[in-house]
């Protein structure tokens, strides 16, 4: 049998110290632990040096808090259960953590972060010859019910490539087989995450190419209105882009 547990990640740093409670509460239920997947995240989008409100470090730390330093914690608390079992842990993380993006920084800050330790890690688990397997999954645009209204409502459909977005049940498809085979990295929209992460890579005008390629579509001062309006109907439909508030996480 499958079971699905859920926790909430607390923006606070002290939150951190329920994931011990929520481990006592899942082995109470099933004594073995297969699969640890980490796929909760908040979303700081925007030009930062326009937005004060994202400049205050207690928003960074919470930021940090949610995307990195609990996915680490989770690993901690669970990785002794998961020796065990030969288990597995799924990162879920982004193309932004391979190659920067225009309006993305404290988020890609962060996606670069998480990539560093858990490749790391997973170099780390080989090593070892631990059973415990790593997968990292790099997501790019998937276009969601929610994303695709927040893309529809700017009108920038028609200048995104389909080459560049993902669609839903496909990466959900891939991301559940991935639990099956067990590869080290998964990228999905192909093209994107992987032409993204040579080009970040092996590219050294890569910086140039991806201002061309913003200005073309927003200047600066058009990009801190459109966040701003994106934003505003974000929350209308229930979405919030550019907050850290709690975020959930599938273990």
């Amino acid at each position: 049998s499958v079971s699905l547990y859920k926790a909430v990640v607390s923006t606070q740093s002290t939150g951190l110290d329920q994931i011990e409670n929520f481990r006592s509460e899942v082995l109470k239920l099933h004594s073995v632990i297969d699969i640890l997947v980490l796929n909760h995240a908040a979303i700081p989008l925007g030009p930062w040096s326009s937005m004060p409100s994202q400049q205050h470090i207690s928003f960074t730390s919470r930021a940090f808090n949610i995307n990195v330093l609990s996915h680490i914690e989770l690993t901690r608390v669970f990785l002794e259960d998961l020796e065990r079992s030969a288990g597995q842990i799924q990162v879920t993380g982004s193309v932004s953590g391979s190659c920067p993006f225009y309006q993305a920084g404290l988020y890609t800050a962060t996606k670069f972060a998480l990539n560093g330790f858990f490749y790391s890690f997973q170099q780390e688990l080989l090593a070892k010859k631990s059973p415990v397997t790593v997968t990292v999954i790099t997501l790019g645009l998937v276009v969601t019910h929610e994303m695709d209204a927040i893309i529809s409502s700017e009108s920038h459909s028609d200048h995104i490539p389909s080459l560049f977005k993902g669609d839903v049940e496909e990466c959900a498809h891939i991301i559940v087989s991935s639990a099956i085979n067990r590869p080290r990295t998964v990228d999905y929209p192909i093209f994107m995450a992987k032409t993204g992460r040579l080009a970040a890579n092996f590219l050294p005008f890569y910086q140039d190419i991806m201002t061309m390629i913003f200005e073309s579509v927003l200047n600066y001062e058009d990009s801190v209105k459109a966040y701003e309006r994106i934003r505003e109907f974000s929350g209308k439909i229930g979405y919030q882009v550019g907050n850290t508030g709690t975020a959930s996480g599938s273990g």
